[in-house]
């Protein structure tokens, strides 16, 4: 860690951000979406390969950019994506008998269109014999996690929850605002009264305090960091991420509006989202957990995107995206194309580089192969993580970092007791 930042916030003691840097990406360019909407339901023509899913918000990104890898393999599955208002309608729609029928706007992938945008086709709009349910219910956060779903710690019999990259989630600012840290404790006053009363200046303003709902993926798991049950924040709500984001970089334009606000964003559109100029985009805060003795951004920097403090432990608020489907008894889904899915999630199909990029580069999360640590439940203790076939050197890689990894191929093989993975040496 290179330098010590202290800085001295209301009701919050001393927090101090424990920190080297990287650029930022460019994103390729294709076509937009061809024609009007087509129904979901006609997606890759009659016996098409088409899979459901509902609920996070913040997994949008990884839901695309897997969308995008899936639909040219051979066959092709279309991922057909109905956003709802976040994590835990996701776990709804796998444990609430009888499922809801999905309904109004799917979105879905295309490779040769733009990987930022997301085509959309009409779900049914009847409950008759051609709705649709949701075949994999997404979730930021683990099922108990959700106020409705506190007492289900285990998952009723047929329906499992496969494990995809982790999603790390932050507290942000307007880029016009002066704040860069902020610890458990000031969060857990803001949050837990909403500037009302107890407060951590600047966020004393509850109009300027954003937060979601308690079906939040984002809320759910900051909720169990700061001590704030997910239901009981104050605060202005919004709906989504995209709606959060808008709330939080609205404020650029008044000086006192940005110092007063805060909100909360996955790392997602938090990253493709970072301040571009004085007052212009938002501001990722490091944070302070209970027993540290200073702040951690995600990365090793506020400019890196190496979230090296995500994956050796040191930032906390990170968990898997969790995605729930129907199992049979050999613990396979029972919908052969959702076992398709999730082979690729638990590496029964080898994880293919391009969907590997698209998960670090595209929707910025951190695939389990780069992780150094592992958890169990929701913010819960650490335990040492060594994957099967580490990518740490294919990450770092793809975000600037990693100047000590060393490329491999057939005709370069790597060191005694290293694996040529994604093209890098990796020790095994």
């Amino acid at each position: 860690m290179s330098s010590l930042i202290s800085r001295r916030l209301t009701a919050a003691g001393l927090v101090a951000a424990c920190c080297s840097g990287v650029s930022l990406r460019a994103w390729a360019q294709t076509g937009p979406c061809p024609g009007a909407p087509p129904d979901c339901t006609s997606l890759g023509g009659d016996g098409g390969h088409r899979v459901y899913l509902t609920g996070s918000t913040a997994a949008g990104p990884f839901i695309r950019a897997l969308g995008r890898v899936l639909v040219v393999q051979d066959p092709p599955i279309y991922l057909i994506y109905q956003q709802g208002r976040g994590s835990c309608d996701g776990v709804g729609a796998l444990l609430d008998l009888p499922p809801a029928p999905l309904a109004g706007a799917g979105r879905y992938y295309l490779p040769d269109v733009d990987p930022k945008t997301e085509c959309t086709c009409n779900l049914p709009i009847t409950n008759g014999p051609i709705s649709v349910a949701a075949d994999i219910g997404v979730s930021d956060v683990y099922q108990d996690s959700c106020a409705a779903y506190s007492d289900k710690q285990v998952l009723p019999a047929g329906v499992a929850d496969f494990l995809g990259p982790n999603q790390v989630m932050t507290f942000v600012v307007p880029a016009a605002s002066s704040q860069r840290l902020i610890s458990r404790d000031a969060a857990h006053f803001i949050y837990a009264f909403g500037g009302n009363s107890n407060q951590v200046a600047p966020w004393n303003s509850q109009p300027n305090i954003f937060q979601r709902t308690e079906a939040s993926g984002t809320q759910s798991m900051i909720a169990k960091a700061i001590g704030v049950t997910a239901s009981m924040w104050l605060g202005t709500s919004v709906t989504g991420s995209g709606d959060m984001l808008n709330a939080v970089t609205a404020a650029n334009s008044n000086a006192a509006a940005a110092e007063s606000t805060i909100g909360i964003l996955a790392v997602d559109l938090a990253d493709d989202n970072r301040k571009m100029g004085p007052s212009k985009g938002l501001v990722i805060l490091g944070y302070q957990h209970t027993g540290q003795s200073c702040a951690y951004w995600p990365d090793s920097t506020p400019t890196a995107f190496d979230k090296i403090n995500v994956r050796d432990g040191h930032y906390p608020i990170w968990g898997p995206i969790h995605f729930l489907t129907n199992v049979g008894g050999d613990g396979r889904p029972t919908n052969p194309d959702v076992a398709a899915v999730t082979d690729y999630l638990t590496g029964v199909i080898d994880t293919p580089v391009e969907l590997l990029r698209a998960e670090i580069k595209d929707a910025h999360t951190v695939p389990q192969c780069a992780m150094k640590v592992t958890r169990s439940k929701e913010i819960g203790p650490y335990q040492p993580y060594h994957p099967a076939k580490p990518c740490r050197c294919f990450f770092e890689k793809q975000n600037g970092a990693g100047a000590d990894c060393v490329a491999c191929s057939d005709s370069m093989p790597c060191a005694a007791g290293q694996a040529c993975n994604f093209g890098y040496c990796e020790a095994m």
